[in-house]
């Protein structure tokens, strides 16, 4: 079983008890440390959810990753295929309503099921990647976003190594090429000569090809993220539970460079905007280096409104340019890296939660 059936359209289940369980098995995922997360118990809560209150985007979210670490591919692509129908067929109503939870929580989404197509099979990939199309179909045409971690899931590449060739053991001025029992002791001095140079040869071109440099891996663009008030560098309670969905998909690249670029919208001048934008990714550097990722692996820039993601004519496209990008590119050497700190103490429910708690209507911010 995966969807309860029939399927209704829920409403906010913030204040539910179902919903708190399912916060709290969730709740690991939200941890610095990463610690083991009990799938099954998620996928459990999840389907109780959606019985007793309907299809959100909570709580399908919830069983698509509960399948997909249950080694369930097919069932998460049926739950991925039903979020792109929701979206495109009851987009107004589908909770949660606010473009800008909704936007945050297909990111977050995303950039889960990315740090699971990296230790998964290439089939099961392959089985989500399908899936994944559909919703991103639905999310261009309908909401006019494309989350960068979809296209990053079959950007997966493999090493090929050149063997170096085994000598034959034993005495080589023993050995004959031709076989023949009429060689004297010269032609057999003569043969050993050239089968030791030709060895020599051989693991001279071996170790020539052994040391040529690998084909540089492609980089990786994780996330797009917009955590920003208009004018601020804050990082706000949405941001850091993003941020803090990231650190899986680091610590699954050991070495490789984090690129974080700041960007604002066009609101003030070029070289307040370029500070601004500055600012931001320095923010969110910070924070990644707190969280384990060492200083010198992160680099930070500072945009500005140069390159927009959305025309700044409305405020839901101003919001969008108040961003952050997080890119992913392999070095070489790589960069020291350092696993997140097992000790670290559990963030609050208020800062570090996956699910938001129970709440009032939330400001509109712009």
């Amino acid at each position: 079983m995966t969807l309860p059936s029939p399927l209704t359209l829920g409403a906010d289940p913030r204040r539910t008890p179902e919903f708190g369980q399912l916060r709290q098995a969730l709740a690991p995922l939200a941890h610095p440390a990463c610690p083991d997360v009990n799938w099954p118990q998620v996928r459990a809560c999840a389907q109780a959810l959606l019985r007793a209150h309907g299809a959100e985007l909570q709580g399908l979210r919830a069983l698509a990753l509960a399948h997909l670490w249950c080694g369930e591919p097919q069932a998460a692509a049926a739950v991925i295929r039903c979020v792109a129908h929701l979206i495109v067929e009851h987009c107004a109503s589908l909770w949660p309503t606010e473009g800008g939870q909704r936007q945050a929580l297909i990111d977050q989404w995303c950039t889960q099921v990315l740090v699971w197509s990296r230790c998964a099979a290439s089939e099961d990939v392959e089985v989500i990647s399908s899936a994944l199309a559909t919703l991103q179909r639905a999310l261009e045409t309908t909401l006019q976003v494309t989350p960068l971690a979809l296209h990053a899931l079959l950007r997966r590449r493999g090493q090929q190594q050149v063997p170096i060739p085994v000598l034959p053991s034993g005495d080589l001025q023993a050995t004959r090429i031709g076989g023949g029992q009429g060689n004297t002791p010269r032609h057999s001095r003569s043969r050993s000569l050239l089968l030791r140079l030709a060895g020599a040869m051989i693991i001279c071109i071996a170790s020539t090809l052994w040391m040529q440099p690998r084909p540089q891996l492609p980089p990786i663009d994780v996330a797009e993220l917009a955590l920003f008030d208009a004018g601020s560098a804050q990082l706000g309670t949405q941001a850091l539970e993003l941020l803090t969905s990231l650190v899986g998909l680091v610590a699954h690249h050991p070495g490789w460079l984090i690129e974080v670029r700041g960007h604002s919208d066009a609101s003030g001048s070029a070289e307040h905007n370029h500070s601004l934008a500055k600012a931001r990714a320095a923010a969110v550097g910070r924070w990644l280096a707190a969280h384990g990722v060492p200083a010198q692996c992160i680099r930070t820039l500072g945009v500005g409104a140069d390159r927009p993601l959305l025309a700044n004519t409305t405020a839901a496209g101003r919001a969008a340019n108040r961003r952050v990008t997080i890119r992913l590119t392999h070095t070489t050497p790589p960069c020291p890296f350092t696993q997140p700190a097992t000790t670290a103490a559990r963030p609050s429910p208020a800062t570090g939660a996956l699910l938001p708690r129970p709440s009032g209507p939330e400001p509109h911010r712009r």
